[in-house]
């Protein structure tokens, strides 16, 4: 089968999803205006690497292993959801801090909160069992059961690039002035909002295996 015939129609269906605002979006967004452009990159770049993993794993048959052995795609439902309960946790509780004290500083201090905001866009992307669950579809959908070494070479980077690419575009765009600004004005408003949010879909995550 002709390579494009594959590879356009999983790119084009991955972006979509990457474009749908989620729990990975809010949190680029939220890193962008309270962090700096460069944190917000480095969780997009976090983002990049754990869909990255999940191509690895569709295309050795994620989307069987979760029909073979129910219990596992229950059990990374209810990781994932008490992750982003705990995400909404931590934002909430400092909300009411005031953005000066919350921004990072540059020089050899800057490092760690890059690390970090990697370290959160991997966990936030990975924990989320929609995530899995889009890819493992879409890859089933359009590829045979054995694909060939050559998809992974394409398709896996591609992958990377598409979600890094698309989350450091709304990195930049919300770390701008404008955005941040608004941002400084109603700062403990807006991460309770985002708290909210995460903590929803960390619950109906969860509450969904009940």
């Amino acid at each position: 089968m002709d390579l494009l015939v594959i590879v356009l129609p999983i790119i084009g269906t991955l972006l979509i999803g990457a474009i749908s605002p989620g729990p990975s979006f809010i949190v680029v967004a939220k890193s962008s205006l309270g962090g700096s452009r460069g944190k917000g990159v480095a969780v997009a770049f976090g983002i990049g690497l754990a869909s990255a993993v999940f191509a690895v794993l569709a295309l050795g048959g994620l989307h069987v292993i979760f029909e073979t052995v129910p219990w596992l795609y229950v059990g990374f439902k209810v990781l994932g959801g008490s992750y982003l309960v705990y995400l909404a946790y931590k934002i909430f509780v400092n909300a009411k801090k005031p953005l000066s004290e919350v921004r990072v500083q540059t020089g050899q201090q800057a490092k760690r909160p890059v690390l970090k905001g990697v370290i959160l866009g991997f966990l936030t992307q990975i924990s989320n069992p929609k995530t899995a669950i889009v890819f493992a579809s879409v890859f089933a959908t359009f590829m045979n059961r054995e694909p060939d070494m050559v998809l992974y070479l394409v398709l896996v980077p591609m992958i990377f690039l598409l979600e890094f690419v698309w989350y450091t575009v709304v990195a930049i765009l919300l770390s701008n002035s404008g955005p941040r600004k608004i941002y400084a004005q109603a700062k403990t408003t807006i991460d309770r909002v985002t708290a909210g949010l995460l903590g929803a879909l960390g619950i109906k995550l969860v509450s969904d295996t009940l």
